[in-house]
């Protein structure tokens, strides 16, 4: 099977940063961190602190898939049906997913009541919770999620949703990306520097909007609108270069580098594999 040749970055980064993300829940719950940072108190200490930056790789690469999907729509008019459609089927996809690691979770925390009595497993969850993640609104009503990752999920729906109703309402994307260079200013400096905004989209949305600048300054059939892409993209960088005189944001300059490793190697094939230097020899056609 032909592997697609534009992916190579992209799985990289996401094994990447599944990798750093799982680690840093193990830094950060249970026994098992109790024991690692008893052997390993430096590396354990410095992925409980840095480890959730992992966050911003996959909020990027989101921003960079999701307008690649969704920019087949450029040419249509935009109609509230087709939107609503879009939304509900994102919706669904991750439904399914979604909603049996949520009830493989309570499983699980229900079995270990019986053994542990510790915070990191939590308290019995309640019929209104278990409805509140399945319409992803347990942020938004200020209730404890079953699990540690299923906020994110939520996030990445409001924010493809957002994405969607944006590329399909805007006749001129040069309009739209001067449009999402701005708030995406907005949310690197202001909202994503206030806990209060965190179970709402425009928390995030200045790193989703990075890796969406950077597909559309790569990829976008219209030259004149890639140019203008990479410029944004450029000037948010200095944006965050020179806001971070006055304060660094690690997060922020982490998720820029991402859009532009995006911008530069998105496209970038998977090694060739050579099968005269797998090892393996080839037999001789028998008859």
């Amino acid at each position: 099977m032909k592997k697609d040749h534009s992916l190579f970055l992209i799985d990289l980064l996401k094994v990447s940063a599944a990798l750093l993300i799982i680690l840093h829940h193990l830094s950060s719950y249970g026994q098992i961190a109790i024991d690692a940072k008893l052997a390993l108190p430096m590396l354990m200490e410095y992925l409980f602190e840095y480890g959730r930056f992992a966050v911003q790789i996959f909020l990027v690469m989101a921003g960079y898939l999701a307008t690649q999907s969704l920019t087949r729509f450029a040419k249509q008019k935009f109609s509230a049906n087709l939107a609503l459609r879009i939304i509900i089927n994102r919706y669904l996809r991750l439904f399914a997913p979604y909603t049996v690691a949520l009830v493989f979770t309570i499983a699980c925390a229900w079995l270990t009541r019986f053994w542990i009595n510790d915070e990191f497993v939590g308290k019995q969850e309640t019929l209104g919770q278990f409805v509140a993640h399945l319409f992803f609104l347990q942020g938004i009503l200020g209730l404890d999620s079953i699990s540690a990752g299923v906020w994110y999920v939520a996030i990445d729906w409001q924010l493809y949703s957002v994405l969607a109703i944006l590329l399909m309402s805007f006749s001129s994307y040069q309009a739209l990306v001067w449009l999402l260079s701005i708030v995406s200013v907005s949310s690197l400096l202001y909202f994503n520097r206030s806990s209060q905004y965190e179970s709402y989209f425009i928390y995030f949305l200045g790193s989703y909007s990075l890796g969406m600048l950077a597909y559309l300054a790569k990829n976008y059939s219209d030259q004149k609108i890639r140019g203008l892409a990479k410029c944004l993209l450029f000037a948010l960088g200095a944006v965050i270069a020179i806001s971070s005189f006055q304060e660094f944001w690690a997060r922020n300059v982490l998720a820029w580098c991402v859009a532009l490793a995006l911008f530069i190697w998105g496209k970038a094939s998977y090694p060739p594999v050579n099968p005269n230097n797998s090892g393996l020899k080839k037999e001789p056609y028998k008859q």
